[in-house]
């Protein structure tokens, strides 16, 4: 539902009872009220939910004029503030809409404020201020202390259009519901920091939010499309909505509510049960007026037939009492403190009669601000303070049968509930509720000394949807003219039960001829008179199942091709749609069933080929036919050919015989002439050059290369090769009618050629100064070293090159010059193809 503007009216609906007067404003109690303001009335009114989950209201006076949005509750004063939507005017509000206009609270008038609370401090009113369709601007916070109503503003993050907020009375949580994105929001109201929860029901929409003493989140809405309210409750967590009651569409707006009560809850399990069983009466207390309550009393008066059977829980510190009021349990003058308690009992049930047995607790002594007494609420309903009850279940027969249905990959619940919670299924579980995804027969036992009973399921799965398809096949698919095929059609009743009087109908298409039925198991008659090319059944009996109705058909002189047919069945019932065409099993939409024709387009057929030099290739006729006679005697769909000439093959398929002849000639010679192997030493480089003769137009390279990476390109006519190993290299050359290969080998000499002087003389002369390694093949000295005859080493170096002046060794140690004599020295080489090598020597220094 929009959000209306300014002008708009507003109407309470108040959930209340009223109190004196404070300050000039008569408070209102808090009894656990809710109020929601509505479009289009000048009536307040109150609000709540019937017995039978129906949502309810009442007459309780006048709103302003102008309207009223953003409401809050404030427990300080225990009055309602909104914002007047017409002037941006923040307004008190008192029992019996009583109202006192407290001016401007520098608000932006450009922007409207819809969504509001009253902290839970009750020290300023929260509202949004959003644009006339949204997006949400600013979160504006109203100081409600000292009088001066000052505003501070604080950004709000992400683009929505909040409908109302509310504060979570156990904290500083505020939620609100963003109707542009449909979804619950989690607001920070001190950064404006938004977290988006789960998306709400397409069916669904919210007006307005608000929380009851327990802290739970509820929310006034719609459901249907909007064609009824509804209430719903909030898990904070998710923000997912549970629907709890429905009623009447208002064009409701706005909620608030005053969680500063005592609530009270009983809940009682199993609320179904037979005679003699056990139950549990759990009584939730929720002291929400933050102050200890002393001199409460609670009663609860049993129904008939209900005793007192033991106590699970009583945190009041007073003992249950069940002889000062006969037929009930009480617990006098205990001190209710602030939080959320529970007390828990055992009941027994006699052997009592079938039927609906309710009763309901009530808290006595509270004070008057919260009403004085307060009567439970049952929690299985969605109703406001109304009754619990049990229902007791007896049975006229001690086995029940019932049977159900579900289709493969599903489940269905099996729910006992009914039996009370002593159950047990025949597979060990004592849940009230079984999960089964299966046929079969489900047993489960319940009951005591007073009632038993035992429950057989029967359930049977099948495929689903229950309906009647037909699929159409051809066996053969592919004929030649002048042959018979089966027309094939797989008649499928899932609709449960067999259906009767069904008619057949199929116009075959053009060329094709029907001859009889080979296959009828659905009984009917045949309709006579007709042309050849239709087939019309009337009367069929369609049993639940699958089975398949054969019709022997005839092709004619036909052209190659594909054929499409596609019958039907008709009379169904209703219910199901007058008729159902057949279906192409082999695709996935629903469509007509090809036929596929073979066969020639002429008597006499002419083709042509092309053979290379040493090659053989295949006369290929299959797609022509299914009986062949070649000139050489061969029966077979394919000839293989050496060399050129005219090749002749008869064809018997189809209506007429036919001659089919090959034309096969010489293709453009291509030979690439031998080569011999190459030699190169490791590291090096060689052009592949060979000799290719073309007698084509064209001319395309393909080389292989098994190493990897070491060709310069792999479709260029002279690509340069530098293998670390041996290789043979392919190549493939083609002038687009004809192709040739070879190989090329290169083979890779893999010696080690370094060369180490034995005597050097380092006397800076400029000859013969310095000891290095030296060869014409590349590699990395990784590590050099010198050593006297005793093993110290003199000299070190690594990360050199063969060949390097600058990194030999200059005859010295640590900088001082060695005495001349024999050394020795070692090197660890890594060539290029990383293999790595050691190497050691002697060397004289002379000086």
């Amino acid at each position: 539902m929009p959000r209306y503007r300014p002008h708009a009216l507003r109407i309470l609906f108040l959930l209340i009872v009223c109190c004196p007067g404070i300050g000039g404003q008569t408070p209102f109690e808090r009894t656990g009220q809710v109020y929601l303001t509505v479009f289009g009335s000048s009536d307040m009114l109150e609000f709540g939910v019937d017995a039978g989950n129906v949502l309810k209201t009442g007459p309780l006076g006048a709103p302003p004029a102008g309207g009223m949005e953003a409401i809050g509750f404030r427990k300080t004063d225990n009055l309602l503030y909104g914002i007047n939507p017409g002037n941006n005017h923040l307004f008190q509000i008192g029992r019996n809409g009583g109202l006192k206009d407290l001016g401007k609270i520098g608000l932006d008038d450009a922007l409207f404020y819809v969504a509001g609370d009253v902290s839970p401090d009750g020290k300023s009113l929260v509202s949004i201020g959003s644009a006339f369709a949204g997006p949400d601007v600013h979160l504006a916070k109203t100081n409600l202390e000292g009088g001066n109503y000052t505003t501070q503003f604080v950004p709000l993050s992400g683009a929505g259009y909040m409908r109302d907020i509310a504060f979570d009375p156990y904290g500083s949580e505020l939620y609100g519901y963003d109707g542009m994105n449909r979804r619950i929001i989690a607001i920070d109201p001190n950064t404006g920091a938004t977290k988006p929860l789960a998306t709400i029901g397409n069916i669904n929409n919210i007006f307005g939010l608000y929380f009851d003493a327990f802290g739970d989140l509820y929310a006034y809405g719609s459901t249907q499309y909007g064609i009824v309210d509804a209430l719903f409750r909030i898990d904070k967590t998710s923000g997912k909505e549970t629907l709890l009651a429905t009623g009447p569409a208002m064009g409701v707006t706005d909620a608030a509510s005053c969680p500063f009560s005592v609530g009270f809850k009983n809940t009682i399990d199993p609320g179904t049960a037979l005679p003699c069983s056990e139950l549990t009466s759990t009584y939730t207390i929720a002291n929400k007026s933050e102050q200890p309550l002393p001199g409460v009393s609670f009663e609860h008066r049993l129904p008939p037939g209900f005793h007192f059977a033991g106590t699970v829980q009583n945190p009041f510190g007073v003992p249950v009492d069940t002889l000062s009021v006969p037929g009930a349990l009480s617990l006098k003058n205990f001190n209710l403190q602030p939080g959320i308690w529970q007390l828990s009992v055992k009941l027994r049930m006699g052997d009592i009669p079938k039927g609906l047995y309710k009763s309901q607790a009530v808290l006595r002594g509270l004070p008057v601000l919260h009403g004085k007494n307060r009567l439970s609420d049952n929690t299985a309903t969605a109703g406001f303070a109304d009754s619990s009850f049990t229902r007791v279940n007896r049975f006229d027969e001690d086995s029940l049968f019932y049977n159900w249905f579900i289709c493969h990959g599903e489940t269905m619940e099996l729910d006992a509930s009914a039996y009370g919670g002593n159950v047990r299924w025949d597979n060990g579980s004592t849940e009230t509720v079984l999960i089964v995804s299966k046929g079969g027969i489900y047993v489960m036992e319940a009951g005591n000394t007073c009632e038993s009973v035992v429950v057989r399921h029967d359930v049977t799965s099948a495929s689903c949807p229950f309906t009647i398809a037909v699929a159409h096949l051809f066996a053969p698919d592919t004929i030649f003219p002048c042959s018979e095929t089966i027309f094939r059609f797989i008649i499928r009743n899932d609709s449960g039960e067999p259906r009767y009087n069904i008619s057949f109908a199929d116009t075959l298409p053009a060329g094709f001829t029907f001859k009889k039925i080979a296959k009828n198991p659905f009984g009917g008659k045949l309709k006579t008179g007709l042309p050849p090319g239709i087939v019309n059944l009337e009367g069929l009996t369609l049993k639940v199942g699958k089975d398949t109705l054969d019709l022997l058909v005839e092709a004619g002189d036909l052209p190659p091709g594909n054929y499409l047919n596609r019958a039907r069945i008709y009379d169904l019932p209703r219910v199901m749609g007058p008729m159902r065409w057949s279906d192409d099993p082999a695709t996935l939409t629903a469509d007509s069933t090809p036929i596929h024709i073979l066969g020639t387009q002429a008597d006499t057929l002419f083709f042509t080929d092309t053979i290379c030099a040493n090659t053989v290739i295949t006369l290929d006729a299959g797609h022509l036919g299914k009986s062949f006679l070649w000139d050489d005697g061969s029966t077979e769909p394919t000839l293989q050919v050496q060399e050129e000439g005219v090749y002749h093959l008869t064809l018997f398929d189809g209506c007429f015989p036919s001659d089919v002849y090959w034309t096969v000639v010489a293709g453009a010679l291509i030979d690439i002439a031998p080569v011999d192997p190459m030699l190169i030493h490791q590291g090096e480089q060689i052009t592949l050059d060979p000799l290719i003769l073309n007698a084509g137009d064209t001319l395309a390279y393909t080389w292989t290369d098994p190493p990897g990476q070491s060709l310069s390109c792999l479709d260029c006519p002279l690509p340069v090769a530098m293998p670390l190993q041996s290789a043979v290299y392919g190549l493939k050359v083609s002038n687009s009618i004809c192709q040739d290969s070879a190989g090329i080998e290169v083979q890779v000499d893999q010696t080690r050629r370094i060369y180490a002087p034995n005597v050097f003389s380092p006397n800076n002369d400029g000859l013969h100064d310095y000891f290095y390694l030296q060869s014409p093949d590349f590699g990395i000295i990784r590590s050099f070293r010198v050593f006297d005859r005793w093993g110290n080493v003199l000299y070190s170096s690594g990360s050199d090159v063969f060949n390097d002046l600058s990194g030999g060794w200059d005859g010295n140690s640590r900088g001082k010059p060695l005495p001349p004599g024999v050394y020795i020295w070692q090197a660890e080489v890594e060539f290029i193809d990383n293999t790595k090598k050691v190497l050691s020597g002697e060397v004289t220094v002379v000086r």
